[in-house]
């Protein structure tokens, strides 16, 4: 008897629960360990400005959320997400920006959000959006400003002059892998890849490190979707949206564009796959069906193309975010009434059914 009691002791948890999604804790820790690589590519290619904003914005969100434990007497939300809101906020600004500044923005955005907007640690609107939204506002000349002029819209790609004429660097293994790749990958196909392309891919030299390292980005997309800890809807509405109009309507929009809108610029400037993994889901920046998950893709992508046109935003991003945070309240709002109707109908037919029984 007693074996029998200790083998059931062994297997039966007092934990009735389990989690059908990843918990707001594990998403946070998956976050967090994707967000490493960044930082060990920036200790790697030694760029220590942009690490120093970095550790500014991280210390600011971990100051905001020991001021609130030690005032509110209560246990903090969670260290793990103030340090990740922190890391994104300053992948987000350039490394010419002052870490001083960039550490008494990020405070002031934490703690107005967290005692305005509700008192909640994760409100309806991204901190780090809005820091960084502060931060252009307030160092503008710190941001780097893409010069596209009419002969670089007129040229068959945008993105392939750019790079010709140094705006974007070209790295030293660039030659080698790109003819390593057209003998090997892109000759079945009988087509060839300039060389640029995979500098651009593997790390822009950007002054924001958000920017890039987009084949990074690329692969922990592709490792966050796969463990479930982020949905694919919203970043594949997005930017299927997103490029569709670059593609189709740029060349309408800018008489200057030479047949269609350059797609590659559009993906890998602006820091817009990073922003589509890390900021556009946001946890409660975000409606909950699937159907409010569509339109907010929809309307985010469309919200970009309008804002950032082509690419080369150094702020675009982020101030879209904030615009599709409020319309995602208006979606959010839709969601409620909706599922409150269909809970009323469902609770009436029940009602309706168990008096037709009695009347049986």
């Amino acid at each position: 008897m007693n074996r029998i009691r200790t083998n059931l002791y062994d297997y039966v948890s007092i934990k009735p629960f389990i989690y059908l999604e990843p918990s707001i804790h594990s998403m946070a820790v998956a976050r967090l360990c994707v967000l490493l690589p960044y930082l060990a590519l920036l200790m790697i290619t030694k760029s220590w400005a942009s690490l120093g904003i970095i550790l500014s914005c991280v210390l600011a969100g971990l100051c905001c959320e020991g001021m609130d434990m030690f005032y509110s007497r209560k246990t903090p939300f969670k260290w793990i997400n103030c340090i990740c809101c922190g890391i994104i906020t300053g992948m987000l600004l350039p490394s010419t920006f002052s870490p001083f500044a960039a550490f008494f923005i990020t405070a002031a955005c934490a703690l107005l959000l967290r005692y305005i907007l509700g008192g909640f640690a994760d409100s309806w609107v991204n901190t780090s959006a809005l820091s960084v939204c502060v931060c252009w506002i307030i160092g503008m000349k710190n941001f780097p400003d893409f010069a596209l002029t009419a002969d670089i819209l007129q040229s068959r790609n945008p993105s392939l002059a750019l790079i010709q004429n140094g705006t974007f660097p070209v790295l030293d293994v660039d030659s080698g892998m790109t003819a390593s790749l057209n003998n090997s990958l892109f000759s079945m196909f009988n087509v060839t890849v300039p060389e640029g392309y995979v500098s651009l891919l593997l790390d822009s030299q950007s002054v924001i490190p958000a920017f890039r390292f987009n084949l990074l980005t690329m692969f922990v997309s592709i490792i966050l979707i796969s463990f479930n800890f982020i949905k694919s809807l919203i970043p594949a509405v997005f930017i299927l949206v997103y490029s569709l109009l670059v593609r189709f309507l740029s060349p309408l929009l800018c008489p200057q564009l030479n047949g269609s809108g350059d797609i590659i610029l559009a993906l890998m400037t602006s820091g817009t796959l990073f922003s589509a993994v890390f900021l556009l889901q946001w946890v409660g920046t975000m409606p909950v069906t699937k159907g409010g998950k569509a339109v907010y893709g929809i309307t985010a992508g469309c919200m970009a193309f309008f804002m950032m046109g082509m690419g080369t935003s150094p702020a675009g991003f982020v101030f879209m975010v904030l615009i599709v945070n409020v319309l995602s309240l208006v979606i959010q709002t839709v969601e409620t009434k909706k599922v409150k109707k269909n809970i009323s109908q469902k609770i009436m037919k029940t009602v309706q059914e168990v008096r037709e029984g009695r009347n049986a």
